[in-house]
C-alpha cells in the first residue's frame, strides 16, 4: 500500500504501514516466543517502504 492510503497525522507527518500488535506475557512482558523476530522483520520492513517513499519523492 501506498502511505498517501493512511492519510497524514494531525502533526503532518505520514503513516507508512498499519501498526502491527506485538504481544506479551502477562501485563509487563517478557515478549512472546517468536514476537522479537517478528519485530525485527516488520522494522525492515518499514525502513524498505521509507526509503521507497524517500525516493519516490526525491524523484
Amino acid at each position: 500500500m501506498e502511505p498517501s492510503n493512511f492519510g497524514r497525522l494531525e502533526s503532518g507527518a505520514t503513516l507508512v504501514s498499519k501498526p502491527v500488535p506485538f504481544y506479551v506475557e502477562g501485563t509487563e512482558g517478557p515478549l512472546l516466543a517468536g514476537e522479537t523476530e517478528r519485530a525485527r522483520t516488520w522494522g525492515g520492513e518499514l525502513l524498505t517502504l521509507i526509503k521507497t517513499n524517500a525516493t519516490k519523492r526525491s524523484a
